[in-house]
C-alpha cells in the first residue's frame, strides 16, 4: 500500500469541505492496473466514501457522468458525490472491499463452488443485462470515453495489442501476412454483427474485481468507464472467462443459461443459436485482448502477478480454435501453441498428473547486454550468478558461432578452470537453498546466470546446474537459454 500522497490528501480535503463535509482521517487503498489512486475517507460520524485522483480528465468525466446516469435509472452503481472543477478527483459512496474475485474464492481457489460463491456469480449474472439495456435508454454517447460502438477499426486495435505486446514480447515468430488475415476474419466477423444478437452498453472491463458484494450478497458495478455500444455477449464472455476466476465449465453453463434467460426480457427475439456463436466470438476476441494487457503487465512491465493468468488463457483459446475449421485462424492457433510452449507461459500451470508438493527449479542463461531475466515464480525470488570475470570463449573467432552446450567451448571452459571453480561454490548455494525450501515446502526457485553475450559462459553454467540439481535433488528442473530461444525440462532421475 501506497503512503498518503500530500497533494492528493489537500485536493480531496479541498473538495470535502466544497461538499460541506468534514474529514477525519484519509487512508490510502491498494491501487489497480490503472493509474488511478484510491483513498478511503472518514467523515465526521458519516458513512466512509471513497476518493479518486485520476491522470486522466476525460476518463474520470465519463465515469462520473455514467455512475450518474446509471444511477438515476435505479442501477446498483456509485454515487457521485462531489467533482473536482478540473475533473482530476471526485468522491463517491463506499460500496466495501469485497469484490466478486473475493466471493467467489473458494470456488476458483479450491473448487467449492457449491452454494454461496455460484449464488453469488448467478446475482452478479443476472443483474448485468439491466446494467447493458437500462443505461442504453437516453444515453449521451458523445459523453462516453470510446467510439460510440465497437466498431471495426477498435476489433483491429484489441488485436494489434495482442500481437504486439504478447506476441512480440515472446519473441513468437509468425507469418504477419497470414495473421493479418487472421485478424481481418475476426474484426469483420463482430463488425458485421454476423451472429445475430441485439447490441446494447458494454462495461467494457466486465470481470470479477469490477463487481463490489455487499453484505447481503447483492452486486455493485465499477470501472465502466470505458463503456460503450457493442453485442451483449462481449460482457459475458468476460465475466465468465476471465482465467483468474477459474469458473469451471459446468457454472459456465449454467451462468450462459441464467444469462441468457434475464436478457430476453429485454431482446425476446434472440436466438439461442446466434447467442451461443455470437457468445464464442466473443469470448477468443476478450481473451486475445487480455493476452496483450497480460503481456504488457506482466511480460514487458515485470509484474508477475499478470503472469498468473496466461496459461488459462492461451488453454482456453487453444480449445477454441482448434475446433475452428476457419483456415485463417490455423495461424493463430499455432502462434498460440508456441507461447504455451514458452517459459515465462507457465507459471501457476498445472495438470492433474502434476505433484503440487514437488520443487521446481527454474534455471535460466541470459546475457546482460539484453537486460536481467523475469521471475517466473510468484515469489518473485531467487539466485543470479555474473559470470563475465572467467575468461570468454566468445573472444576467439573459432568459438565464437558456438554455443556452451558445443563439446570444444565446454573443454576450453573446463581446462580454463575459472568458470567451474565459480560453479562449485554456486553449487553448494544453490544446493542449500533447495535443501531448506524442500523442508519448508516451497514450490519453485529460480537460478539465473549471465554474461555478456548469453551464449558460451552463462549457457555452460546453467546447463551444469541444471544437471547437478538433476542427479542429487527430487525436484524438477526448468531450463531456458535466453539468447538462444532453447527451453526444455529435466525430469528427476531420483
Amino acid at each position: 500500500m501506497q503512503p498518503i500522497n500530500t497533494n492528493d490528501h489537500d485536493r480531496l480535503t479541498r473538495l470535502c469541505n466544497e461538499a460541506a463535509i468534514k474529514i477525519s482521517k484519509i487512508v490510502p487503498l491498494a491501487g489497480a492496473a490503472s493509474g488511478r489512486r484510491y483513498y478511503r475517507l472518514y467523515p465526521t460520524n458519516e458513512p466512509t466514501i471513497i476518493g479518486t485522483i485520476g491522470p486522466s480528465a476525460k476518463e474520470n468525466a465519463a465515469f462520473c457522468y455514467l455512475s450518474r446516469h446509471m444511477a438515476a435509472k435505479g442501477l446498483p452503481v456509485p454515487d457521485i458525490i462531489a467533482v473536482s472543477d478540473d475533473k482530476s478527483a471526485y468522491i463517491q459512496s463506499d460500496l466495501g472491499d469485497r469484490s466478486l474475485l473475493e466471493a467467489i474464492s473458494p470456488g476458483s481457489r479450491d473448487g467449492k463452488w457449491e452454494g454461496e460463491p455460484t449464488e453469488t456469480l448467478r446475482k452478479a449474472i443476472v443483474s448485468l443485462p439491466a446494467m447493458q439495456f437500462a443505461t442504453l435508454n437516453g444515453l449521451d454517447q458523445s459523453r462516453c470515453l470510446t467510439p460510440a460502438k465497437m466498431d471495426r477499426r477498435e476489433v483491429m486495435r484489441d488485436l494489434e495489442y495482442f500481437r504486439f505486446c504478447f506476441l512480440r514480447q515472446l519473441n513468437i515468430e509468425v507469418n504477419d501476412i497470414e495473421l493479418d488475415l487472421a485478424f481481418d476474419r475476426l474484426a469483420d466477423m463482430v463488425a458485421g454483427n454476423n451472429t445475430g444478437v441485439a447490441e446494447a452498453f458494454s462495461l467494457r472491463d466486465c470481470q470479477s474485481r469490477n463487481v463490489i458484494i455487499d453484505n447481503d450478497g447483492n452486486p455493485h458495478w465499477i470501472d465502466y468507464q470505458s463503456g460503450r455500444l457493442a453485442p451483449v455477449t462481449y460482457d459475458l464472455a468476460s465475466l465468465l472467462w476471465q482465467s483468474r476466476a477459474k469458473i469451471p465449465d459446468h457454472i459456465r453453463a449454467i451462468m450462459v443459461d441464467e444469462y441468457f434467460a434475464e436478457m430476453q426480457k429485454y431482446a425476446p427475439d434472440t436466438r439461442r443459436e446466434n447467442f451461443d456463436k455470437s457468445l464464442r466470438l466473443m469470448v477468443i476476441i476478450r481473451l486475445l485482448q487480455v493476452l496483450g494487457a497480460y503481456g504488457l503487465r506482466g511480460l514487458s512491465e515485470g509484474k508477475v502477478q499478470f503472469l498468473e493468468s496466461i496459461p488459462n488463457a492461451l488453454h482456453t483459446l487453444l480449445t477454441l480454435l482448434d475446433n475452428e475449421n476457419d483456415d485463417a485462424m490455423h495461424v493463430l492457433c499455432n502462434a498460440l501453441k508456441e507461447a504455451e510452449r514458452h517459459p515465462w507461459c507457465t507459471v501457476g500451470c498445472t495438470t492433474d498428473n502434476d505433484d503440487k508438493d514437488t520443487l521446481t527449479v527454474d534455471v535460466c542463461s541470459f546475457s546482460y547486454k539484453r537486460g536481467m531475466p523475469r521471475y517466473r515464480s510468484m515469489h518473485g525470488g531467487g539466485f543470479v550468478f555474473d559470470c563475465r570475470a572467467p575468461h570468454n570463449p566468445g573472444r576467439y573467432e573459432h568459438y565464437r558461432s558456438m554455443t556452451g552446450m558445443d563439446t570444444e567451448v565446454i573443454e576450453f571452459i573446463e581446462a580454463d578452470g575459472e568458470l567451474p571453480e565459480l560453479l562449485r561454490h554456486a553449487e553448494a548455494m544453490v544446493g542449500a537453498a533447495i535443501e531448506r525450501y524442500q523442508e519448508r515446502g516451497f514450490k519453485s526457485l529460480s537460478v539465473a546466470f549471465g554474461c555478456t553475450g548469453g551464449r558460451h559462459r552463462s549457457v555452460y553454467s546453467a546447463e551444469h546446474m541444471a544437471r547437478y540439481i538433476n542427479d542429487r535433488y527430487g525436484v524438477k528442473v526448468n531450463v531456458s537459454h535466453t539468447n538462444l530461444g532453447i527451453n526444455y525440462q529435466l525430469q528427476s532421475r531420483i
